[in-house]
C-alpha cells in the first residue's frame, strides 16, 4: 500500500460519494483522512455538500424549455446544412469550371478535324469516349467534395484535390488528343 498523497485522496473523495471506490481504495483514504486534518476538514465539507444535495427538493424546468431548446439545435443543424450545401455547390461549380476549360483547351485543336465531313463520326466516337472518362472522374471528385464537406477536417484538402484532379485530366486529354489523329485521316491534320 503507497502512502496518499493529498491531490489523489481529493479525487478519491468523490468517487467515496459516489460508491465507485474498491474496499482496498476506501482503506487507504480513509487511512489518510486520519492522518491529515487538512484533508479530513475537506472530506466533511464533501459530506455536507453532499447531504445537501441529496435532500435538495427537484425542480421542475420551465414549461416549453424541453421544445426551445429541441428548436434551436434543429435551426442550428439546418444553418451548418446549408452551410455545407453552399461550400460543395462552389466546389463542384469550380471543379465544372476548370474541367469544361481544360476540355476546350485541349480540344482546340480538334476543331480543323471535325470540319472533315469523313472524319466527324469516328472523331466523335473518339469524344464520346473520352468524356465519358472525364465525366467519370468529375462524378469522383464531386463525390470527395461532399465527403469533405461533411468532414471539417479535410473541407481543406478537397480544393486541392480538385485543383489536382483538374490539372491531371486536362495534362490527360491534352495527351490523348495531340497523339491520336481521326480513324483514317491524315496524321497531323
Amino acid at each position: 500500500m503507497h502512502a496518499m498523497g493529498c491531490n489523489e485522496a481529493r479525487e478519491w473523495m468523490s468517487l467515496r460519494l459516489d460508491g465507485r471506490l474498491e474496499p482496498a481504495e476506501e482503506e487507504q483514504l480513509s487511512e489518510h483522512l486520519r492522518r491529515c486534518p487538512s484533508c479530513a476538514l475537506e472530506w466533511s465539507h464533501w459530506q455536507e455538500l453532499d447531504g445537501l444535495l441529496r435532500t435538495a427538493p427537484g425542480v421542475a424546468p420551465p414549461e416549453g424549455l424541453s421544445a426551445l431548446v429541441l428548436e434551436r439545435l434543429r435551426q442550428q443543424r439546418a444553418r451548418q446544412i446549408a452551410g455545407s450545401l453552399v461550400v460543395i455547390g462552389l466546389q463542384v461549380t469550380g471543379l465544372g469550371v476548370l474541367m469544361l476549360g481544360a476540355v476546350a483547351y485541349c480540344l482546340h485543336g480538334v476543331a480543323p478535324v471535325l470540319s472533315q465531313v469523313p472524319y466527324l463520326i469516328p472523331a466523335a466516337r473518339f469524344a464520346a469516349t473520352h468524356l465519358v472518362t472525364v465525366a467519370g472522374v468529375l462524378g469522383e471528385a464531386i463525390g470527395v467534395l461532399m465527403r469533405a464537406a461533411v468532414s471539417r477536417r479535410a473541407a481543406l484538402l478537397a480544393p486541392a484535390y480538385a485543383l489536382l484532379a483538374a490539372g491531371v485530366m486536362a495534362a490527360w486529354l491534352r495527351v490523348v488528343v495531340r497523339r491520336r489523329p481521326a480513324a483514317g485521316g491524315p496524321a497531323g491534320a
